[in-house]
């Protein structure tokens, strides 16, 4: 006993806890709850005492730790007197109270008392002040409270972290009163809460107005231990999870706003807004400039300054706001995942009786002159839009699916057109890829869609920069500083302008050319992105008119050109005014409440399974019936709860998206990719034209959605229109169409 508390004094620890904190962490948890400690010196310490007791021929390291540990932590925490400070809650704490209080008595009493318990907390956490005090004085009070609020989210914490049984065993010899079962209780209890919520959230509407829309995919887990590779998908549980969102207000929605014919008014001239000109003019000029912002903002900034002391013209390019929706939190309400496969046609039918019925346990009436959004991918639409043709004769609303709007939600959307973009331009991204830039994870089928979508940003700042360079004559951005921002900012209107798809398809060069096809496809995709995370609808729908005429181009996304083209008609002609805002007001959701963090409806629902995954594997393999009952609908909750314990002990997790500096490694070795492609006359592959392409199959396209919709009406005359005479506005057709003699390029596996 001695030589083991020498060697733990000897190699840099004040006191037991010191080593006792070192100690749980190393051995008994997982590498994802590493989080209460920032030094690892505790390593060499182990060995060593591992070998003490080897010396020995006894096994009692780990009990004599925990035991001095505990006693230590009983015996300075009866020190505390009970007084109104040690009552004070830290968890429910604003800085106007911690300022209320005083810290240096704080301090001065808990460092007196409890040097040891104080010093171990000062370990623990980043801040040397008063926080471990505050800490100190919570145990107290902890330790006297029947119902102790920390210690439930340390354990539910602990949970959703994926730590195992043992550990629980572990953290209760050290003072901290959670276990499994009591965990594994509050789950279900919060579970239940939850669905008492959300079922009393749906019934508190009037008749003919909803204020909640459905959104749900399938998941898939594994069946036994071992079969978590692509090629088992056979052995898999399939499932399907889903949520309630509530609306950004109450709408009052019924069958009458739904004019159906009226789809059939549909034109080409649809998809171009008045005013588009000027909004990609300015999308071209602010993402040319936020590059050169990117990599070299040292360089530019006494370019910049020099410049504003001459002219009074801004060195900045934005965006105007088209439709940005007004900043609210979204709330979401998970449903329990159940064993349903929503891949098949009876599958999505089983799964809306799963929800309206029994867990939302709301009347077949209820659905009467009521219309309430659906969404998922483009699989679940298509399945639920045969569901309605084949129940269409069906009494009641519910029976016949008439009370569901059903729109693709936009994260899909955006995954199609990456693999548009890929499979058109694969021959120039594979090189990129695979000779420039080095990355692994990149496919033509986009198999790993965040993996892709970081190489394709990286791809588009480096072409970007490319163009600029090449513009400006020369070859390193170091030559910036012997250029004026007039020559700067006259390159980047340069540059804006052969992005215009009319004169792309002017380009001689035929490298070049298909450079400038690349970019412009790939600034319309991050311009998606951009919009979507600024919470502006009106540039997103933007963008969707845009895709829904390259879908038609690509036979690998085709789908989605009609399934857009059906939106387009619902949001251009069908639906009423009210619908059209119920559909367009919450296509993007904020579950955070604050600015540039709008998401997609799907994507935090792709992150709600993951999660689950996450939550199955790592319990071995539990019953998917426990999922179901307690884990998936507080699956919301356990972000929160890991902040707020992260938090209180000062801890964070090491970032892990795509670093400032390994990006601006990549885009400057595809600037100097595509200045050698200029330079050199190499013999390029000439993909295909998107935008000139979908234009000429549009109209097609258009007229096949009109003869179904009044095919599915009955017998209404048909009239077929010319879209030749619908460009009102001169100076937007020469942008959208192409000249006829330029050649037109095809790519295999993208003919009619």
């Amino acid at each position: 006993m001695q030589a083991c508390l020498e060697t733990i004094k000897l190699n840099g620890f004040d006191t037991i806890g010191d080593f006792f904190i070192e100690y749980l962490t190393i051995q008994h948890c997982q590498s994802s709850a590493r989080l209460f400690c920032r030094e690892r010196k505790a390593l060499p310490v182990l060995d060593r005492l591992r070998s003490i007791a080897e010396a020995h021929e006894r096994d009692f390291l780990r009990d004599w730790v925990i035991g001095r540990a505990k006693s230590i932590a009983d015996d300075e925490l009866a020190n505390l007197d009970d007084d109104k400070i040690v009552s004070v809650d830290v968890l429910n704490c604003t800085n106007a109270d911690l300022q209320s209080l005083n810290l240096s008595s704080i301090m001065t009493t808990t460092i007196t008392k409890c040097p040891r318990l104080h010093n171990l907390l000062s370990h623990c956490c980043k801040s040397n002040d008063f926080q471990p005090s505050l800490v100190l004085l919570q145990l107290k009070a902890w330790r006297n409270r029947k119902f102790n609020r920390f210690q439930t989210l340390v354990g539910l914490w602990a949970y959703a972290s994926g730590l195992p049984k043992r550990v629980y065993t572990v953290l209760n010899a050290a003072a901290l009163s959670i276990s499994h079962m009591q965990t594994t209780r509050h789950l279900r209890e919060m579970s239940t809460s939850r669905l008492l919520a959300v079922r009393q959230l749906v019934k508190d509407t009037d008749p003919g107005t909803i204020n909640f829309m459905v959104c749900y995919d399938n998941c898939q887990f594994p069946a036994t231990a071992g079969d978590q590779s692509a090629a088992n998908r056979d052995n898999y549980i399939k499932v399907t999870s889903g949520s309630v969102w509530e609306l950004d207000r109450v709408y009052k929605v019924t069958s009458t706003d739904i004019r159906r014919m009226e789809g059939t008014k549909l034109s080409a001239g649809d998809l171009v807004r008045p005013g588009s000109h000027e909004h990609w003019t300015q999308v071209r000029l602010s993402q040319l400039a936020g590059v050169l912002n990117q990599v070299a903002a040292d360089d530019l900034r006494p370019i910049k300054a020099a410049f504003r002391l001459i002219s009074d013209r801004s060195t900045e390019y934005t965006i105007d706001a088209i439709n940005a929706l007004p900043l609210r939190r979204s709330k979401r309400h998970a449903l329990p995942t159940t064993q349903i496969d929503e891949g098949t046609l009876d599958g999505n039918i089983v799964y809306l009786d799963f929800v309206y019925d029994k867990m939302l346990q709301l009347e077949p009436a209820y659905f009467d002159n009521r219309m309430c959004i659906h969404g998922g991918d483009l699989g679940t639409v298509n399945l639920l839009l045969g569901a309605q043709k084949l129940r269409s004769h069906a009494a009641s609303a519910y029976d016949g699916l008439r009370f569901l709007v059903l729109v693709p939600h936009l994260f899909h959307a955006r995954m199609a057109a990456l693999r548009m973009i890929f499979s058109a331009h694969w021959p120039s991204l594979q090189e990129l890829a695979v000779k420039v830039l080095k990355h692994k994870r990149v496919s033509k089928d986009v198999k790993n869609f965040h993996d892709c979508e970081r190489f394709a940003d990286a791809v588009r700042q480096g072409l970007l920069l490319g163009l600029l360079l090449s513009q400006l004559k020369i070859h390193a951005i170091d030559e910036l500083s012997i250029k004026s921002w007039i020559d700067i900012s006259t390159a980047i209107e340069d540059v804006s302008k052969q992005l215009i798809p009319a004169n792309i398809a002017e380009e001689e060069q035929t490298s070049r050319r298909s450079v400038l096809m690349l970019v412009s496809d790939l600034c319309a995709f991050e311009e998606h992105h951009a919009a979507k995370r600024d919470g502006d609808i009106g540039r997103v729908l933007d963008v969707l008119d845009h895709w829904t005429v390259q879908f038609q181009a690509s036979s690998t996304t085709m789908h989605y050109g009609r399934a857009l083209i059906r939106v387009q008609a619902g949001l251009k002609h069908e639906w009423s005014a009210e619908l059209r805002e119920m559909v367009i007001g919450n296509w993007l959701v904020n579950p955070s409440g604050r600015e540039g963090h709008w998401r997609e409806v799907d994507h935090v629902q792709e992150e709600h399974n993951r999660m689950e995954k996450v939550q199955y594997s790592s319990r071995a393999f539990p019953k998917p019936d426990f999922i179901e009952q307690a884990v998936s609908a507080n699956i919301p909750a356990f972000a929160p709860i890991q902040r707020v314990v992260e938090g209180f002990f000062s801890a964070s997790k090491p970032p892990t998206a795509h670093s400032a500096v390994s990006l601006k490694a990549d885009v400057l070795l595809a600037a100097r990719h595509v200045m050698d492609c200029f330079s050199e006359s190499a013999n390029v592959v000439e993909p295909m034209n998107l935008t000139a392409q979908g234009w000429e199959r549009v109209h097609d396209a258009i007229q096949v959605h009109k003869r179904l919709r009044q095919a599915h009406q009955g017998d209404t005359p048909f009239l077929e229109t010319n879209d030749d005479e619908l460009y009102d506005d001169q100076e937007l057709a020469p942008i959208w169409t192409r000249d006829e003699d330029g050649e037109e390029g095809q790519e295999e596996g993208h003919g009619d």
